[in-house]
């Protein structure tokens, strides 16, 4: 068990099911239990979005991307049906959707 947990239990008491033990300090290392507190983890990454604290990589830098930056662009300005653009790029109906409605890939204009 990691230190700001047990930190957390021995101070305020047991980690209710579901919730995971959060930094206000945003220090991982903090065990201080003042700078403790529990959320959901989507609390959580939220939290870290809304502090600009985003670490993992973006579009192609990312290490499971499958498209460059250069085919993104072009899936956008490209006027094809959709099922000629999946086919030919090997991308499914919610990726495609979700590049044309910028919900990935969104630091491309």
């Amino acid at each position: 068990m990691r230190a700001h947990r047990v930190a957390y239990q021995l101070e305020v008491g047991p980690i209710p099911k579901g919730l995971v033990v959060c930094h206000c300090c945003d220090n991982r290392a903090c065990v201080n239990p003042r700078h403790l507190f529990v959320a959901t983890q989507r609390e959580n990454v939220l939290d870290m979005v809304r502090k600009g604290r985003r670490r993992w990589p973006a579009g192609e830098c990312h290490p499971r991307a499958r498209l460059t930056s250069e085919q993104v662009l072009a899936i956008r300005r490209d006027t094809r049906s959709s099922s000629q653009i999946r086919a030919e790029y090997k991308i499914s109906k919610s990726t495609l959707s979700d590049l044309r409605h910028r919900k990935s890939w969104r630091h491309l204009t």
